[in-house]
């Protein structure tokens, strides 16, 4: 046989194998940009949402005692239900991210692009959390303000039991959350070549801090530390979102 007849067969397997990483390559790319334009949409909402949460808290409205942020809901009652809004966008905008980093798991490893996927499930708990809040505490509170003694009292009772439903569903949500971008963060940091290791470790810094705060306050701590640990925890999606947009604005990694 002749070198020719032993060389075709080799540059045509070589040939098919670059026509199918082509498309693959292309595919990986969209996911890239998607990843950088979501962050951003996302980052704009935490913004937005961070500084609702500053103006009421300069107008000296407490969300301490037993009203709780009620108290808000009652001041501002339309400030409220936009800063409810975007509450519940913000999850949705976490689960975005977290199943945009499993579809780009999944190509090459797919039990973990569905375990990850699993995790962005919890995103919908905590939008509903969100959601509920936004409709039966604005409900509560219009009708508080104008109620007697004896309806505010049982008022505040229904308000109680819906704000630990919200708080239920967001906690279950944050669980897989954190859960989720502890996967992300090891993933990217050992299996995807030019991944920002710094991103990669925050996440799985991120991660800890979450389970950390979330176990201290299982456990019944709820000092100043639990609360600067959560700070520092929602603080992280706002870094992240700015973050990734610009680094994955033009495509894949390194791109």
């Amino acid at each position: 046989m002749s070198t020719v007849e032993l060389n075709a067969p080799r540059s045509l397997d070589a040939s098919l194998l670059q026509a199918t990483r082509a498309p693959v390559a292309t595919v990986d790319a969209a996911w890239w940009k998607f990843l950088g334009r979501w962050s951003l949409f996302a980052a704009i909402n935490g913004v937005v949402g961070w500084a609702i949460v500053l103006y009421v808290s300069a107008q000296g409205v407490s969300l301490a005692g037993e009203r709780g942020d009620l108290n808000v809901a009652i001041a501002y009652p339309m400030l409220w239900r936009v800063a409810m809004v975007y509450e519940t966008l913000a999850w949705l905008f976490i689960g975005g991210t977290v199943l945009t980093f499993a579809a780009i798991q999944f190509r090459a490893r797919p039990i973990l692009g569905v375990l990850v996927a699993a995790a962005a499930i919890g995103e919908l708990f905590g939008s509903m959390g969100g959601y509920v809040r936004l409709h039966t505490v604005s409900d509560v509170a219009a009708q508080y303000a104008s109620a007697g003694p004896d309806q505010q009292a049982a008022l505040l009772q229904t308000y109680h039991q819906v704000a630990l439903l919200a708080s239920s569903l967001q906690s279950f949500g944050g669980l897989l959350t954190k859960l989720g971008l502890l996967m992300i963060g090891v993933a990217t940091f050992l299996h995807i070549a030019g991944f920002p290791p710094w991103l990669a470790i925050g996440f799985v810094a991120q991660a800890v801090v979450g389970l950390t705060y979330e176990t201290m306050s299982i456990l019944g701590f709820n000092g100043p530390a639990v609360f600067l640990l959560t700070v520092a925890y929602v603080l992280a999606f706002r870094v992240w979102d700015i973050a990734m947009a610009g680094l994955f604005w033009r495509g894949a990694p390194g791109s």
